[in-house]
């Protein structure tokens, strides 16, 4: 099946299996799997356990500078595993725990709540990306934001992917001495 919106699990108690994009996902209580909108997938439950399952419409936020090229990184599927990069899960995991709450409470402002929490789950995700391996050693973390998102303002560029393999080669032709400046 697939759906029109994100698609967020994450097991609370027992493991659970995801098929998606030709692979198999094991999935274990404290893991987040993100499957965006239109990836075909199957989940397989075991006959005991407990998940948190959302579905978001992020096209609200799409518009916002770096969110798109941040979703475009979820394909064809993201999974953030318990226990590492920097307790990234765990920082997801406190966000989602007060999504459900705002969710399911009765305050007349409970859907901008919501859609706020999403965008700090995905700018911590997006943040993490930038930080995690530290793509390009020598060169400060607040520059290579300053040139991922100049890069990808100015391209247009489709994904964060597309836009880092642009700032490697140009910052290696600057080393080389072929440019100028990385602008």
């Amino acid at each position: 099946h697939w759906h029109t919106a994100l698609e967020l699990i994450m097991p609370i108690r027992n493991d659970y299996t995801a098929r998606t994009n030709g692979e198999t996902i094991h999935v274990v209580p404290g893991d987040i799997l993100l499957i965006p909108p239109g990836e075909l997938h199957s989940l397989f439950a075991p006959p005991e356990g407990e998940r948190l399952f959302m579905q978001f419409d992020y096209s609200l936020l799409c518009s916002l500078t770096g969110m798109d090229s941040l979703l475009h990184t979820l394909r064809p599927y993201r999974l953030i595993r318990a226990g590492g990069q920097n307790g990234l899960a765990e920082t997801l995991r406190e966000y989602l725990e007060e999504i459900k709450q705002e969710y399911t409470s009765e305050d007349p402002y409970r859907e901008p709540s919501v859609y706020s929490l999403f965008l700090r789950f995905f700018v911590a995700l997006g943040r993490s990306d930038m930080a995690e391996g530290n793509k390009f050693p020598d060169i400060s973390p607040s520059k290579q934001q300053e040139y991922i998102e100049k890069f990808m303002y100015k391209n247009k560029y489709r994904s964060l992917s597309e836009a880092i393999r642009a700032i490697i080669n140009n910052h290696m032709l600057v080393q080389a001495g072929g440019a100028k400046d990385a602008e």
